[in-house]
């Protein structure tokens, strides 16, 4: 790959998940401690970008690379994003809340597969390659996680002042979303033929390679994984606060799990050269188990600080693997389909039960004198590890490459 277009790709990456950074990690605590929604309102909006995922991955699926180049689906998502984003930041009512949410998760939905797929497209040998491009994205997360974090939040003083600036988390994510939209412009254009055929909703040679038994059952491990990301993003920044960390400092800490990432990405290539993917996905599903299992003991603080640096092994073990396994099992005409249905069953399912279980949950765990429970709130995601780490060990088993070129280094 020439240095110029990795370059290029890096920086998608990393604006990506600058935006993703920007509102997914204190939006919990924005809904509830800005705003005064209730757990199961706040899970509510929450659940707004799985509801999204339903419709706008097959809509990608539909339009990428068969009406339009995936490379300017992706800037047109991204703008009109920003301006969503924007309007969201000055909305105050529930019910305007929630439908700007969706209005956003619309448009947003397809661009963190479309940025995945358009990475695959121009990757000779992914398998080695996608880590350290990816790796980006890790790096854009804690860029906006301290700057916000140490640069505006914390200049805000103590208290109610903090609480007041975080509807700037929305306006960053808008403006990065505008400069994302506007750099995928200039992406390279591939020497491509758009795809041709009968026009479908439905990414049917997509279908065919997910619908393989052992996929399917990757299929529903992968929507386990995801509810308890999204269960983590819901109740970090609120459980974090209740251990006396301010406003300012909590996405600082939480970005601890991307720099964990970061050295994960980075190995990635090289711990798949010598490693089944069953082992790799196995390690993320336990790192995801420990962290759980630390926050419910919930003290000391070093402890659940080592908690919030597993996330970046659960992630990038997990889904970083989950990511190259499926392109070695897509041919290159259905790769994109692929991982848009992936995307479905992750931020869709996955996102769903993750967001509405935590709202719930929370409701449960606050519901008794004394504040939240804490512990009856972190109980239910460490079984739902248990669950997933067992099904992984004793029931998965890996299902061949489809490609002949994307043959595993491990001989398997």
């Amino acid at each position: 790959m020439p240095l110029s277009i990795r370059i290029r790709l890096s920086l998608v990456m990393f604006f990506q998940s600058a935006v993703n950074a920007a509102v997914f990690p204190i939006l919990s605590l924005y809904l509830s401690a800005y705003l005064h929604f209730s757990g199961s309102q706040s899970g509510l909006v929450m659940s707004m970008t799985a509801v999204a995922a339903f419709v706008s991955p097959l809509i990608g699926a539909f339009v990428a690379d068969r009406i339009v180049r995936a490379e300017r689906l992706y800037s047109l998502c991204q703008l009109l994003a920003s301006i969503i984003m924007l309007v969201l930041s000055f909305e105050r009512s529930f019910p305007s809340v929630l439908l700007v949410y969706l209005a956003f998760a619309l448009v947003y939905g397809p661009s963190n597969a479309l940025a995945t797929a358009i990475v695959f497209h121009h990757s000779p040998d992914a398998k080695r390659g996608f880590g350290g491009i990816r790796v980006w994205g890790t790096i854009g997360w804690i860029s906006v996680a301290w700057a916000f974090g140490f640069l505006w939040l914390r200049a805000g003083g103590g208290g109610h002042e903090v609480i007041d600036r975080l509807p700037g988390s929305l306006r960053l994510a808008s403006i990065t979303s505008l400069t994302v939209g506007m750099f995928a412009l200039a992406l390279p254009a591939r020497a491509v033929p758009l795809r041709s055929g009968p026009p479908t909703f439905l990414p049917l040679e997509s279908i065919r390679i997910l619908r393989r038994p052992a996929i399917l059952l990757f299929l529903l491990f992968s929507l386990l994984e995801q509810s308890m990301d999204s269960y983590y993003y819901f109740g970090t920044s609120l459980f974090l606060r209740h251990l006396g960390y301010g406003p300012g400092l909590i996405l600082p800490l939480m970005s601890l799990g991307q720099m964990t990432e970061i050295v994960t990405m980075v190995l990635l290539g090289r711990l798949l050269g010598r490693l089944p993917f069953r082992a790799m996905f196995a390690i993320g599903a336990s790192a995801e188990l420990a962290r759980f299992a630390i926050f419910f003991v919930g003290a000391p603080p070093a402890l659940v600080i080592a908690g919030l640096a597993m996330h970046g092994i659960a992630f990038a073990g997990f889904f970083g693997s989950a990511y190259i396994y499926l392109d070695l099992q897509s041919t290159p005409s259905a790769r994109t389909g692929v991982q848009q249905l992936f995307a479905i069953a992750t931020g869709g399912f996955g996102s769903l039960l993750g967001n509405l279980l935590a709202g719930r949950m929370l409701d449960l765990a606050s519901a008794g004198a004394g504040g939240t429970n804490w512990r009856l709130f972190w109980a239910m995601p460490a079984g739902i590890a248990v669950v997933v780490v067992s099904g992984l060990l004793t029931l998965f088993q890996e299902a061949r490459p489809r490609r002949v070129d994307a043959a595993p280094a491990h001989g398997r």
